[in-house]
């Protein structure tokens, strides 16, 4: 059984619409913005609340409590608590 709405992208993000999948959830949209302060350091923005995040090589490590390690362009891995 397909999805019964499939409006993907930019017009779906603005008309706020949700797809409603097989198993009957519905998805919702996400709020993220990232905000570059110098070349490693962000603040990043989120519905519910704020983080500061610092890059030193290829670790990074936010004001959450949560990071990541680069392995490769495009793939790294997260570590630390989810919330």
């Amino acid at each position: 059984m397909a999805p019964r709405c499939r409006l993907v992208g930019v017009a779906g993000a603005l008309l706020g619409l949700q797809s409603t999948t097989t198993e009957g959830t519905s998805h919702g949209l996400v709020f993220r913005k990232r905000i570059r302060l110098g070349a490693n350091e962000t603040v990043n923005l989120s519905k519910g609340a704020a983080s500061a995040a610092k890059r030193v090589g290829q670790v990074t490590v936010n004001s959450r409590g949560r990071g990541s390690i680069r392995i490769l362009p495009g793939l790294s891995v997260r570590l630390g608590r989810r919330w």
